[in-house]
Order: structure tokens, then sequence, then C-alpha cells
């Protein structure tokens, strides 16, 4: 994908560039290049940006990995939140109660399927 250029605000404040992606359940990865009289003079990436759908996810047991089998995504396409950070939803999702199954990684092959 090419480079797009913008005119950074002398505010100090946030930056906001809207890309089109293309459709289709994929990782993106977002490089930024700080760039004074053409010289590149700071860089930057993220990995992993998703573009899609969000779910919140509230419960008990399942939801709280009570399940009896811990499982993987067959995509590795879907992430969990757990208040402070962001991972693949394989099990045990982050920030429930419990260290065992839950129904996000099946989700996750579904959603994706679909």
């Amino acid at each position: 994908m090419a480079w797009e250029s913008f005119i950074s605000p002398d505010s100090g404040g946030g930056i906001a560039v809207e890309l089109e992606t293309k459709p289709g359940a994929v990782w993106h990865r977002v490089e930024v290049r700080g760039v004074q009289d053409d010289e590149t003079v700071a860089e930057t990436a993220v990995e992993h940006v998703g573009v899609g759908e969000v779910f919140i996810v509230a419960g008990q047991s399942n939801a709280a990995n009570h399940g009896s089998v811990n499982q993987v995504t067959k995509s590795q396409l879907v992430s969990s939140f757990d208040g402070k950070h962001w991972s693949i939803a394989n099990d045990p999702q982050r920030g429930a109660s419990a260290d065992g199954g839950s129904f996000m990684p099946a989700f996750d092959d579904a959603m994706t399927a679909r």
C-alpha cells in the first residue's frame, strides 16, 4: 500500500487519518513516519490492527473460563480485551475468573467463516 501524507497539527494533539481498507478478515500493520525537510526523523509501527465488528461478552461459566476444555482459534483473527491489553482470543481468556475453556475460540472461527 502506498504512503498517505498529512500535515501534523501544531497544537501537539492527536492526529487522525482515514484510510480505506480492503474487505476480508486480516490483521493490518500501521506504520507512521515523521518527516522533516525530506528526512525521516521518527518512525514507529503498530502490529495486529483489526478492522471490523466489536462484540461485548458478559455472563457466567463459559464466558468466564469455566469450560472443561481450553480451545484455540483456527483463524487467529479475533482478539479479546481484559481492560488493559488485547490478545488473540485463545483460551483461557484474560481477565476472567478461571483458567479453563470458553466459547470465544469457536465464536471466532464461526464469525470469521461467515
